[in-house]
């Protein structure tokens, strides 16, 4: 059964006064990331990237006024990647350095699971190679998080249409995103709105995440 409209509720593009609102909604409802465990400081940085690449997409929700959620990603995620190596990589790095150096022992798992990957991908990155746009083209929903007194009238749905929304308008073929496979509310609530099991992948600190995709017509 469909969620009826809820008075008031409003999607609209995600603004540099809202990192406040949305870093404290990562961290509540989604704190098992390891962006997030780097504090505020480095997590604004991050989350910003996706308001200022033209591969981007942030939204944020507001119910009268108030805010109640928010979904980042990317139409493409090649082009959002490089986009973030070439205009954000120097804040993001300045950002990490000082957060690893706060807290020595991730500094130590951030050795172990994640710097060898990162040194590759900024090695790749920097190369001079093309982003045009094809049909093997990725969006990314990256993070979406809606506050628990505004769940069930329709803030989630809203904001994903508006990510789908964009992602057609880019003639993006096909989205994926990530989640816990013990979220089966998610799960549900992504399958009730058009995604589909993919298949199961390990991140770098050995936790499972159900992959999920969806075609899009183009």
């Amino acid at each position: 059964m469909s969620t009826p409209p809820t008075l008031g509720l409003r999607v609209r593009a995600m603004e540099m006064s809202d990192l406040s609102f949305v870093c404290a909604s990562m961290r509540e409802h989604l704190p098992g990331g390891f962006f997030a465990e780097l504090g505020d400081g480095f997590l604004s940085a991050y989350l910003r990237t996706y308001a200022t690449s033209p591969s981007g997409c942030a939204f944020v929700a507001e119910v009268d006024g108030r805010q109640v959620g928010f979904l980042v990603g990317s139409v493409d995620r090649e082009a959002y990647r490089h986009h973030v190596m070439r205009a954000d990589r120097g804040r993001l790095l300045r950002r990490g350095i000082l957060s690893l150096a706060l807290r020595p022992s991730l500094a130590i798992r951030f050795a172990h699971t994640r710097m060898n990957r990162y040194l590759r991908g900024l090695r790749r990155c920097s190369r001079v190679g093309s982003t045009s746009p094809s049909d093997s083209r990725l969006g990314i929903l990256s993070h979406i998080a809606v506050a628990t007194d505004a769940r069930g009238a329709g803030v989630g749905r809203d904001l994903l249409d508006s990510f789908l929304t964009v992602c057609s308008a880019h003639k993006t073929p096909r989205l994926q995103l990530f989640v816990d496979p013990s979220n089966t509310g998610a799960r549900q609530f992504y399958q009730s709105n058009g995604w589909t099991d993919a298949s199961q992948q390990t991140d770098a600190d050995g936790r499972q995440w159900n992959t999920m995709e969806m075609t899009l017509e183009t």
